[in-house]
Parts: structure tokens; C-alpha cells; sequence
């Protein structure tokens, strides 16, 4: 099972906290809902809810994948946006056997 990195979890915490006007606890729960969410769409079936990013578009050879979900933190809204590289593990083989990779 792909789950988040704690480096990721603490700046996701960090991010929040600076532009949240809530108390700590909810700002937890925020990040708990996000960290929820995008190491779900690691764990489905299928990669449909995958995107690729081309960092220098002058080399289209360089590329990373990852997982972007949408939140309003302090009445903003933010796409937070996961790299395959901000994950542990590997994701899992679904119960009818083909695994979809992203």
C-alpha cells in the first residue's frame, strides 16, 4: 500500500497552518482529509486520477507523475499536488489482478 511520506504530511501540515485562521485541531483534521484522499487515489484500481508533469518543457523526456486533489484552506481553494515520489511502498494488486500503473 502507497502511503504519503512524513516529510510530505508535515509540509502539508505547515502549508496549512500558514494560511489557515482555524484552530490546530481542525487544521489537523484538513490534513487528514487530504492525506486521505491522495493516498486513495495511489491505492485505486485505476489511474485514471493520475497526471504528469513536464518540469522544463524543453526536454519533454524529464517527467513525474502524481495525484493532485483539490481543497479550500482559509477560504482559498489549493490543489495539492502529491509526486509518485512523495509515497512509500508500492501499490497493492486489485482483487481481479490487473494492476494499473502511474
Amino acid at each position: 500500500m502507497r502511503t504519503l511520506k512524513p516529510e510530505f504530511v508535515n509540509a502539508l501540515g505547515n502549508f496549512i497552518a500558514s494560511r489557515s485562521k482555524e484552530d490546530p485541531l481542525e487544521n489537523w483534521f484538513t490534513r487528514r482529509r487530504i492525506v486521505i484522499e491522495l493516498e486513495w487515489l495511489a491505492n485505486t484500481k485505476t489511474a485514471t486520477d493520475c497526471f504528469v508533469l513536464y518540469p522544463d518543457p524543453a526536454d519533454p523526456k524529464v517527467f513525474t507523475a502524481g495525484y493532485i486533489h483539490e481543497a479550500v484552506i482559509g477560504g482559498e481553494r489549493y490543489n495539492i499536488v502529491a509526486s509518485v515520489n512523495d509515497y512509500t511502498g508500492t501499490k497493492g494488486t486489485p482483487a481481479d489482478g490487473v494492476d494499473t500503473k502511474c
